[in-house]
């Protein structure tokens, strides 16, 4: 028995070489279920997406997508392109969800809430993330849709996973200046805290400070996780053992006014006759002179350096740090330079030769050394300070670290041994003390990225609170406390 069914659709796509959209009616003889259920075998259902995500590579897209539009159930074509972008990126199939991407803007698939979500995932990717954020706040805007916290949510999770902490929370803040509020995304503030609580970066507390007053402005209901996660934040400054709060022996400016100069002085020792001192910079070029008795201050050159460009938050040892099986690689160290730039650090980099500031060779004829040059010449955020020779770039490296005050970090593998040797007790605690809390020791590349032998949150040396003693062990981990809780007659 014959029947006739009219289906009609404002968006029906069909295979025409790549696809097209038409609008209109499509009239089909149906005659039984054998015969209906006959075309419709080799067409896709919801439920197959998953599995071609898994396996399509970039050429297939097209076919993908076609396969997507050409669904029986045509009013979920635009929840299937959703589902599609989804599994790609589940796949880590990043330029095959571009593609995809492209090609519902292409065709007019209109994008839903859930659409912008696996979006969001997708521009998250490509970093620059306060950018690539408002680029799909704008497309979304088009589309006459709000950004909800979900939308958020990748950008201030790629941050934190790419280290950059300070664009996580400028993406935070965005949220909260644009009436999300209300949508408060507890599990983000979970991993900025964990992940505060893991950087060496004491900028950071009065940001996770607002976090934990906010927790009270919004009376908001805190699970274990988030109490596990304030937990941690408080335990970096505490001792393991009995949960006093522990000294960090960073060093006040005016402990450090007071270090820097016996500290210098230890250093030139060695060093009683020296010839003039040639330095080239990204600010100009340096001569240093020396004579006997007069070696009891920094380097002239960087004290004016400093001065004039800085100072810095980092200061890396250019050489020690690119060095790997007798060969110099420069790109490792731009791919240091990089890694801290990202986090809006300034950076110095001081080296000697084979890291010199000579004319640099324009165009396809650049070196990597080149390249790297340029790079930390041109680049707001950096300096780089090159000695003519080297017996004495470690007295101009720690010079730079301790001149830049504080809170700079020192990056270098070399833990400066034969200088320790010379020192006395008194000194030589002091100078291990701002080691253990400046200086990043550089443990291995990731790829591009560099890790660190973690740092100690805490000075590991005696201290007392209050009636309880803290005792460190050689390995600075574990701790014996004793508290006086009487006294005995």
């Amino acid at each position: 028995m014959a029947g006739r069914i009219i289906v009609r659709s404002c968006f029906q796509p069909r295979l025409q070489g790549m696809m097209a959209k038409f609008r209109g009616s499509i009239t089909f003889l149906v005659r039984n279920k054998s015969s209906c259920a006959k075309p419709q075998e080799n067409r896709m259902r919801i439920g197959d997406i998953r599995g071609l995500c898994e396996t399509h590579e970039v050429h297939e897209i097209s076919h993908l997508f076609a396969k997507v539009c050409d669904l029986p159930e045509k009013h979920l074509v635009t929840s299937a392109c959703s589902s599609a972008l989804y599994w790609l990126l589940y796949s880590d199939k990043i330029e095959e969800a571009f593609e995809f991407k492209n090609l519902m803007d292409k065709y007019g698939i209109p994008k839903t809430y859930s659409t912008y979500s696996s979006l969001a995932i997708l521009y998250a990717k490509r970093g620059r993330y306060l950018e690539n954020m408002k680029e799909l706040f704008n497309e979304m805007a088009k589309d006459g849709l709000s950004p909800r916290s979900r939308h958020y949510a990748p950008f201030v999770e790629a941050a934190v996973e790419e280290g950059d902490l300070l664009s996580a929370f400028d993406s935070l803040n965005e949220m909260e200046r644009s009436a999300v509020v209300y949508e408060r995304n507890l599990d983000l503030y979970i991993l900025l805290i964990k992940a505060c609580a893991r950087s060496q970066n004491r900028k950071l507390t009065s940001k996770v400070l607002k976090i934990f007053s906010d927790f009270g402005k919004y009376r908001d209901s805190l699970s274990m996780d988030v109490l596990e996660a304030v937990k941690q934040w408080f335990d970096r400054f505490h001792c393991q053992v009995c949960q006093q709060k522990l000294e960090t022996g960073e060093f006040s400016a005016a402990e450090l006014e007071e270090f820097k100069l016996p500290l210098v002085n230890l250093l030139w020792k060695n060093n009683q006759l020296l010839p003039p001192v040639e330095c080239f910079t990204s600010a100009g070029k340096y001569f240093d002179y020396f004579s006997q008795g007069q070696q009891n201050n920094f380097p002239k050159s960087i004290e004016h350096f400093i001065t004039a460009t800085g100072p810095y938050d980092i200061v890396i040892d250019g050489l020690n740090v690119a060095y790997f099986k007798g060969f110099f690689d420069p790109g490792k160290v731009e791919d240091m330079v990089v890694y801290f730039v990202r986090q809006r650090k300034r950076v110095l980099v001081l080296g000697c030769s084979p890291m010199k500031l000579l004319p640099r060779i324009q165009g396809n004829l650049q070196t990597p050394l080149d390249k790297l040059m340029d790079y930390l010449v041109n680049h707001e955020q950096c300096g780089v300070f090159c000695l003519k020779e080297s017996s004495i770039d470690d007295v101009y490296l720690i010079s730079a670290g301790m001149h830049c005050g504080p809170g700079a970090r020192l990056v270098s593998c070399d833990r400066f041994f034969n200088h320790i040797s010379r020192m006395d007790p008194l000194i030589k605690a002091q100078f291990r003390r701002w080691q253990n809390l400046n200086q990043m020791v550089l443990e291995k590349f990731v790829g591009s990225e560099p890790v660190f032998v973690n740092n100690k949150l805490f000075d590991a040396a005696v201290q007392s609170t209050g009636d309880t003693w803290h005792f460190p062990a050689s390995d600075g981990i574990q701790w014996l406390c004793a508290r006086k809780t009487g006294f005995f007659k």
